[in-house]
């Protein structure tokens, strides 16, 4: 195959094959695949897409009358939120003696910690300002 070649062609035939080989391999991902969050239920996910849809069509023509129609249903997608979120809080605070690992996963996603060097001071409690150049 590659006997009688400069580099160029031999290269060229090698890529060629590694390309095809990728492509009938090695399989495809969907990367638009939704994952919602634990807490998040059908219907709270139904009550989402509903205010998503209504934003979109809202935005073309906005009388009185759509902006509050939009206004209920985002007030209902949000409270659908609070509520699933609400459930789900109970249901793992309710399973905590038989499934501790999992209240443990859901409470270090909770926290955030924030490291940041506060001001200095000097041994008379004075903030001492550097200036950098």
């Amino acid at each position: 195959m590659f006997a009688a070649c400069d580099v160029d062609t031999m290269w060229t035939a090698f890529m060629q094959v590694v390309n095809n080989a990728n492509q009938l391999y090695i399989p495809k991902r969907s990367t638009s695949r939704f994952r919602k969050p634990l807490w998040m239920n059908n219907k709270t996910v139904r009550a989402l897409r509903k205010k998503e849809e209504f934003g979109v069509n809202i935005n073309a023509d906005l009388t009185e009358q759509m902006f509050v129609r939009f206004k209920k249903v985002q007030n209902y997608a949000n409270s659908q939120i609070r509520q699933s979120k609400r459930a789900f809080e109970q249901k793992v605070a309710e399973n905590i003696k038989s499934d501790s690992k999992s209240f443990y996963a859901y409470a270090r996603g909770k926290y955030t910690t924030k490291d940041r060097v506060g001001p200095l001071k000097d041994a008379k409690g004075d903030v001492i300002l550097i200036m950098w150049k």
